[in-house]
């Protein structure tokens, strides 16, 4: 069951480079059609445009399996982040691109990113302090360890898209995740964490984490 929800937990980093080719020129041509993007309404809006804006050449040639990725990346960042940005301002076309997991300025530079494209050196700071045992025992340090994630995309640096999406979806993703391992397994540990929004676990980390219960797949 654990690696089931693990998977549902890293689906997001599942854009390809081939993908981007169809998500990039996508994002810019929702945008412009539907012009400035301030309101939920157009949000929703620009998220029924997806589909035939990632699927051009639907019913006339063979639909690359990528141009689903990106119809369905599209879709979520329409229905989620767009509706999170334009709480305080507008959705524009390049945050609409970083937000799907393609170019980005921080990624060129980093060579490790996990879960929604946010470096691994994010990530392992957040869980080394989620983990400072190496393992979560109750649900109460769940808890604890959503709101520490909710903090660090807060106060990360990272680039408007980049803090939206993680401000969006990480606090309540690791809860439920980390719920979920702790009441069938009885524990969640720091290396299933890191392991399952796709960042590698190394020796070092495992110095900031020493004990674990389990060795996760």
């Amino acid at each position: 069951m654990l690696t089931q929800f693990l998977m549902t937990f890293a689906a997001a980093r599942l854009t390809t480079s081939a993908a981007c080719e169809y998500l990039e020129p996508a994002c810019q041509m929702i945008i412009e059609e539907i012009g400035t993007v301030d309101t939920a309404a157009k949000c929703v809006a620009a998220e029924a445009a997806a589909l035939t804006a990632c699927m051009p050449d639907v019913g006339t040639t063979p639909v690359d399996p990528e141009s689903y990725v990106c119809a369905a990346q599209l879709s979520a960042v329409f229905d989620n982040t767009c509706k999170t940005a334009v709480a305080s301002g507008s959705f524009t076309s390049d945050q609409c691109v970083a937000a799907a997991g393609c170019s980005s300025t921080e990624m060129l530079a980093t060579t490790d990113v996990g879960l929604y494209d946010i470096p691994c050196t994010f990530y392992d700071d957040v869980i080394a302090k989620q983990f400072p045992t190496g393992t979560i025992l109750t649900t109460a340090d769940c808890a604890t360890g959503e709101a520490l994630v909710a903090t660090a995309c807060t106060d990360s640096g990272l680039s408007t898209a980049l803090a939206t999406a993680c401000s969006a979806y990480l606090p309540a993703l690791f809860e439920s995740t980390c719920y979920t391992s702790v009441t069938t397994l009885g524990a969640f540990t720091a290396q299933a964490c890191t392991e399952g929004i796709g960042c590698p676990w190394t020796d070092a980390l495992a110095v900031k984490a020493p004990a674990k219960l389990f060795a996760f797949e």
